[in-house]
């Protein structure tokens, strides 16, 4: 892309930035609205970093930058957006937030973040110390907050937790100032490389199987009673960027890297992208017990009630969307014949 392109790419996105705070409750579910949906310019929303630069939801979707999946789901239960990529302990708070009005589409991201250590290599030495996560109320500060718990360590007591953005934590780990953070990707990988951390607890380690849910995608039922087609469409593109990530990682990755510096201005080197990238991995199904744990314990903490997740994914759509990319597939690959070869 020419450097003319990536500045438009970046204006687009400080636009969308400064436009948020600016978003009122209005609801865009009138025919010929744009779909608006929300995302986060991390590594682990990677099919809506590519699916920005590279215009694969289509004119009718208007994507939204966040800084965090708690602010993009205020912003979804407001009705300021009619979709978003966020993390799970943030959809279901907002799930409960706003009694039971979201509805997860599709997963779209696993795995792909944990605690990262400046010295500590076990629980006992973060005692005293002070550690980081990128937002309360977010999937990382759920996490942390459950381990810390099960090491025996409380918040505030034992242990000094503080939210800070992600571009901060990785300053301040230079200067010295964390003794660890519990981040997303690429961050764990950058701190590994560029300010010789360790990645002392992969989240991975602590999920049965090595699997947790890390960027689901969510809507209002109100949305989905009123765009059913465009929601679908949404959802077409998801599945079919998903499958290239499925089918050729590599390349995916790349473009995604790509994707990330035009709209950021800030380039992953490749040796953190290939390490970020062997982390994370694309999901489509939303998976009940993965989603019910990172309930009860975000719910042990205090942040939601505890109970079942009665209702809050609606696979229908995702099923549809399946079968249509899977129908263009075949008909890509096994073209009708021209009527005179008939």
């Amino acid at each position: 892309m020419r450097s003319a392109g990536r500045r438009a790419l970046r204006r687009r996105w400080m636009v969308g930035v400064l436009g948020m705070l600016l978003l009122t409750c209005a609801r865009s579910t009138e025919p010929g609205a744009p779909l608006r949906v929300g995302y986060l310019t991390n590594l682990t929303h990677a099919q809506a970093l590519v699916g920005q630069v590279e215009g694969a939801f289509g004119p009718g979707v208007e994507l939204v930058p966040f800084g965090a999946g708690p602010a993009a789901m205020e912003a979804l239960a407001s009705g300021s957006l009619d979709a978003a990529y966020m993390g799970p302990a943030p959809a279901l708070i907002g799930w409960h937030k706003a009694d039971h009005e979201l509805v997860v589409l599709s997963a779209a991201v696993n795995n792909g973040a944990g605690l990262v250590t400046r010295e500590a290599r076990s629980a006992q030495e973060l005692r005293g110390g002070i550690l980081a996560f990128p937002q309360i109320g977010n999937t990382q500060d759920v996490a942390l907050r459950t381990w810390l718990a099960d090491q025996g360590l409380e918040p505030g007591k034992d242990v000094k937790v503080v939210p800070t953005s992600n571009a901060s934590i990785l300053g301040l780990f230079m200067q010295g100032q964390l003794d660890g953070a519990w981040v997303p990707e690429p961050w764990a990988s950058r701190l590994e490389l560029q300010a010789g951390a360790t990645l002392m607890v992969p989240e991975a380690s602590v999920w049965p199987d090595g699997r947790f849910h890390t960027t689901l995608l969510v809507t209002r039922k109100e949305v989905l009673a009123a765009r059913p087609q465009e929601l679908q469409a949404l959802l077409e593109a998801h599945v079919g960027l998903t499958r290239e990530w499925q089918q050729a990682p590599d390349a995916f990755r790349d473009r995604v890297l790509s994707a990330f510096e035009a709209l950021t201005g800030q380039a992953v080197s490749p040796e953190v992208g290939a390490r970020a990238f062997s982390r994370l991995r694309p999901a489509l199904e939303p998976e009940a017990s993965l989603l019910q744990r990172t309930s009860d314990d975000a719910a042990s903490l205090g942040y939601l009630p505890s109970g079942p997740l009665t209702g809050l994914v609606d696979p229908h759509l995702l099923e549809q969307a399946r079968r249509a990319v899977e129908r263009e597939d075949a008909t890509r690959k096994h073209p009708p014949a021209p009527p005179e070869a008939r």
